[in-house]
């Protein structure tokens, strides 16, 4: 007899989406989560108990109603189930982040979050937006009237970093808080690194036991808590006899919360539609839809269109990814052909100010030029995909 891995003790398994009648179920662990069928949660279940291959076949037999092989019931759990579910696998824990550090931890945050999560709800959403935009319009108007003088001071250069990484931590302190008020306990807010890119993370992993609305609630909580603290430093820059500081702030604020806000990355606007919709592997179906609509449209082929509910999502997510991608290369042109002007214009500027502009204006141009190739590219294989779409993977 063959001995089963041993599962380990950490292992969640839970139903998922409860009232969906689709009888799935979340299966956690580490940072990684499984969508899987009734069938798979029954197997994993039964792998707590079982320490033979043998015993773990009679004890699913009883389970489902007929006699299982041993032989067909090691090839699942060798070749199907994850290598993270068990013990000893020398596998790191998985985790999107290449380098991470915890800075608060919820024992840490809890005092505060008992008093935050009071301002999740659904009047103060819709308060907080309301006063979001009269704020913008109002310092818009004021910054296209001329009605205050700009000067970057060298104090408002230095202060502007640390209010914007204020506004981020004020970001994650919302998710937390959104979990908190759904009952849920967080493991804290951290630094780490994604990609090359250094972030801040809320660890709300606990947000899958959650119903897909409240998950959604957990999405935005950020950007709700960061509209606030927008709303303060907007009512800053309208009473300011110089706003130079907190419109440095607000534009740069602004830019993130919409980069957070975007489905094309796996960030919170991501997450958003996938738990509204009830959609895992949100990226995947949508390149799906997308190549099957293409092959019908564009290359005349007699599939089938895809189903409703798709095509509207992938309405939805093209306008949403549009209107983004717009956004960033509006402002980035505008902010490259600016660097140009300093750099070959007539009052230039001192030599560290202007290979600082020179630099800057090159970053700008990689970044418009990365962007722009990888739209190309995700076109290029919805229009012509050399292979077929690949079996969908649990996220």
């Amino acid at each position: 007899m063959h001995a089963c891995p041993l599962l380990r003790d950490d292992v969640v398994v839970e139903p998922f989406e409860p009232d969906d009648g689709r009888n799935r179920f979340i299966v956690a662990v580490d940072h990684q989560h499984f969508v899987v069928d009734s069938s798979t949660a029954i197997l994993i279940d039964a792998l707590r108990q079982a320490t033979t291959y043998d015993e773990l076949a009679s004890k699913l037999g009883g389970e489902v109603g007929h006699t299982l092989a041993e032989g067909e019931v090691r090839e699942v759990v060798e070749k199907r189930l994850p290598r993270s579910l068990f013990e000893q696998t020398g596998e790191a824990a998985s985790s999107p982040l290449s380098w991470q550090r915890l800075l608060f931890t919820a024992q840490t945050l809890d005092p505060l979050v008992r008093l935050t999560r009071r301002l999740v709800s659904w009047p103060a959403a819709a308060a907080t937006v309301l006063a979001l935009v009269i704020v913008d319009v109002a310092v818009v108007h004021r910054y296209l009237a001329g009605a205050a003088s700009l000067s970057a001071h060298g104090w408002s250069l230095l202060l502007a970093p640390l209010l914007i990484v204020l506004g981020v931590l004020i970001h994650e302190l919302g998710h937390v808080s959104a979990l908190a008020r759904f009952g849920g306990k967080s493991g804290g807010i951290g630094f780490g690194i994604y990609w090359f890119f250094p972030t801040f993370y809320a660890d709300v992993t606990a947000t899958w036991r959650l119903p897909s609305r409240q998950r959604a609630v957990v999405d935005v909580g950020g950007l709700h808590f960061q509209a606030m603290y927008m709303v303060l430093i907007g009512t800053w820059a309208l009473l300011a006899k110089d706003p130079t500081l907190p419109m440095i702030v607000m534009w740069f604020t602004h830019f993130m919360m919409l980069y957070t806000l975007n489905p094309a990355l796996k960030f919170d606007g991501y997450w958003m539609i996938s738990d509204l919709t009830r959609t895992t592997n949100l990226h995947q179906q949508i390149r799906r839809t997308a190549t099957a609509l293409a092959a019908r449209l564009i290359r005349r082929q007699h599939e089938g269109v895809p189903p409703r509910r798709e095509l509207l999502m992938l309405g939805g997510f093209s306008i949403a990814a549009l209107a983004y991608f717009s956004y960033v290369f509006i402002s980035l042109s505008h902010s490259i052909a600016h660097a140009a002007a300093v750099v070959a214009g007539p009052d230039r500027p001192g030599w560290p100010a202007l290979v600082a502009t020179s630099i800057l204006g090159a970053l700008l141009l990689f970044i418009v030029v990365m962007i722009a190739l990888n739209c190309a590219r995700v076109l290029a294989s919805v229009i012509a995909p050399r292979t077929a779409p690949r079996q969908e993977q649990p996220e």
